[in-house]
């Protein structure tokens, strides 16, 4: 604490965590980026081929809404430690907004896809193309939720967890029947992301307040 001439007291962040939070903020501009590494080889197409403008703009709002949910769930599953870097008020909203901003991407995604929908099915895997529409949708709920948390009590956070669901779902779709499925960053970029959601996955069913939740439902459901 240091003591102002007011007489008032202020909490002084250490040096620590100014360079944690640099660190992890880097972190985050890193993932974002990630998305812009792997189509950077299609640029060239572009000159060739401007028809390819649009489907390029798919492949590159469909890696950064991944990127950005993946953002919001490990701010979401890593929380108790961020909490001890960031403001959790500043925090809570960069998750919200991480949560937007990666289910208005996705649905980019799918509107830039719409004008050539019908080769698309033709051409993929017809269970793993509808994956993509039921991401969306599963999406839009754990946002909804996730702004509904204070009145929806503790079963929001039992909702959230499709979050794990939705991220599986689209790194399949992506690695199966996505346009830069081929690309050599492709697969280094799902690897690094599925790791650490599934860290985080375990993180916090082991070790924050996820254990008491269920235990209160299950011990509620028998009343």
């Amino acid at each position: 604490m240091r003591r102002l001439k007011s007489g008032e007291e202020v909490e002084v962040q250490p040096k620590t965590g100014t360079v944690w939070r640099a660190m992890l903020i880097a972190l985050a501009v890193v993932v974002v980026l990630a998305a812009f590494g792997i189509v950077a080889g299609r640029l060239g197409e572009l000159a060739e081929e401007p028809a390819e403008a649009l489907e390029l703009l798919s492949s590159v709002s469909a890696l950064l809404a991944v990127s950005f949910i993946f953002l919001d769930m490990t701010t979401g599953s890593f929380r108790p430690l961020l909490n001890r870097v960031f403001k959790p008020g500043r925090l809570q909203s960069a998750h919200n907004a991480f949560g937007l901003v990666g289910f208005s991407l996705a649905l980019c995604h799918f509107l830039f896809l719409l004008p050539a929908i019908g080769e698309h099915y033709e051409e993929a895997n017809r269970a793993l193309f509808f994956f993509g529409p039921a991401a969306l949708v599963l999406l839009a709920l754990t946002i909804v939720t996730a702004l509904l948390a204070a009145r929806l009590s503790h079963s929001w956070r039992v909702i959230h967890l499709l979050n794990y669901v939705i991220f599986g779902i689209a790194m399949l779709h992506a690695l199966v029947i996505g346009e830069d499925r081929s690309t050599p960053g492709m697969l280094a970029f799902f690897i690094a992301f599925g790791t650490v959601a599934l860290a985080g996955l375990i993180y916090r069913l082991a070790f924050t307040d996820w254990r008491v939740h269920f235990g209160r439902v299950s011990g509620s459901g028998g009343r």
